[in-house]
């Protein structure tokens, strides 16, 4: 039997518990709950919202270009009307 938040090949996820606790957590500063939310609906890595710059984000289109790491190619992600 695998322990409660962890998948059958090891990989640990939060239960929606957790998950739910962790965002009322961040909440608690606007730009902690922006950056958690980007990483949760946009799938940014911790090294991608690091190198975040303020003119990364354009208000007007609701864009926010990722940079890419490791050879990656950087990406535009349109916030949701949530985010």
């Amino acid at each position: 039997m695998r322990p409660k938040g962890t998948k059958k090949d090891g990989i640990k996820y939060l239960l929606e518990s957790e998950l739910a606790a962790f965002m009322k957590a961040a909440k608690k500063n606007k730009r902690d709950s922006f950056l958690f939310s980007l990483m949760l609906f946009a799938g940014t890595r911790v090294s991608e919202i690091c190198q975040l710059k303020l003119n990364d984000v354009n208000e007007d289109s609701f864009q926010i270009l990722i940079q890419g790491k490791k050879g990656g190619t950087s990406r535009h992600y349109t916030m949701s009307g949530k985010l």
